[in-house]
């Protein structure tokens, strides 16, 4: 997991380091103090802006593709090319 420090986090939210603090003491982004310092892990933070996107009313989320693993099957890999599952790029 990779941790920015309280400048990274500001420059990578483009906030200044006085509203990033104001957010850390309000508990309204996810961090960690260690030895003293502040720390903010970034799959979080990009977590954390994701959560408070706004969408146009009927905006529909987008499902992530389901992903079918297995063996070199070629039953298997029949019945997704078949299916349409695999899309036409493969």
């Amino acid at each position: 997991m990779e941790f920015l420090t309280t400048s990274e986090a500001a420059d990578y939210l483009r906030l200044g380091e006085r509203k990033l603090y104001e957010l850390v003491t309000t508990g309204a982004i996810p961090c960690t103090k260690v030895t003293g310092k502040w720390l903010f892990p970034r799959h979080e933070l990009d977590l954390w802006v994701l959560s408070g996107l706004a969408r146009p009313a009927g905006m529909l989320i987008a499902e992530p593709p389901p992903v079918v693993g297995g063996s070199q099957d070629e039953l298997l890999a029949w019945s997704l090319r078949e299916s349409g599952s695999l899309g036409s790029d493969r």
